[in-house]
């Protein structure tokens, strides 16, 4: 039989190009794709567990549990803002929290004013200064008569030392005790203990008033006042 070499070459062609489109594998009667070639990949986000590194996307959230160690870096400033923070004492009338005013003899003040009574007169007066920029905080005021000897006993007798604070002037009055007759000595005292203040540059002044004037001698009369000095801006 004779052969067309035409047809020859044309189902060749026919043939290539099925195996082309279609390069499928049959085996078993089942057309399978031919499997991929596969690559190994090394991660290099590792930790020292060799656990893969994960990095948070947004906003989280993390409890801590147990203390967490804290090194200090740079310079630390602690403190307390008096505008947002109160401090409150845990005291009780069973168990007190013992306090002290810091300005207690800090700053240690006192003075002695003498008072001469001129013959004839009734009342004398003395005074000082307060220092400036300090205020004086009066704890004790003491005051001494002594009449001549001679002279009339049991002379009613008024102490007062007078002061000045916030503008305001005020007079503070002491108990006075008659002590024995042979010089007709007198003693004055506040009669409880009492806090008198005086702000800066203003006057402290000490009066004694008697009921009768003395007729002959010079009286003795003193005023002492003790205490402390704060610092006033």
């Amino acid at each position: 039989m004779r052969t067309n070499p035409w047809r020859t070459g044309l189902a060749v062609a026919v043939v290539g190009a099925v195996l082309v489109v279609m390069p499928s594998v049959v085996q078993g009667g089942e057309a399978r794709a031919p499997s991929a070639a596969t690559t190994l990949v090394r991660e290099q986000n590792l930790d020292a567990n060799g656990l893969i590194r994960v990095h948070e996307q947004g906003t989280a959230s993390v409890t801590v549990v147990g203390a967490v160690p804290a090194q200090q870096s740079g310079s630390w400033s602690v403190g307390l803002a008096p505008t947002a923070n109160t401090v409150q004492l845990a005291s009780s009338v069973a168990s007190p929290v013992v306090i002290r005013n810091a300005n207690d003899a800090a700053q240690p003040f006192q003075r002695q004013i003498a008072m001469p009574i001129p013959l004839g007169q009734q009342q004398a007066s003395g005074s000082f200064t307060v220092p400036t920029g300090k205020r004086f905080v009066i704890e004790e005021v003491t005051g001494s008569f002594i009449w001549p000897d001679g002279g009339e006993l049991k002379v009613p007798i008024r102490f007062s030392v007078q002061t000045t604070t916030g503008g305001n002037t005020a007079a503070h009055f002491l108990q006075v005790s008659w002590i024995y007759g042979s010089t007709s000595e007198y003693t004055a005292h506040l009669p409880a203990p009492a806090r008198i203040y005086a702000d800066p540059g203003t006057s402290v002044e000490a009066h004694v008033l008697l009921r009768t004037a003395p007729l002959n001698g010079t009286p003795e009369a003193d005023l002492t006042v003790s205490g402390y000095l704060v610092d006033v801006p």
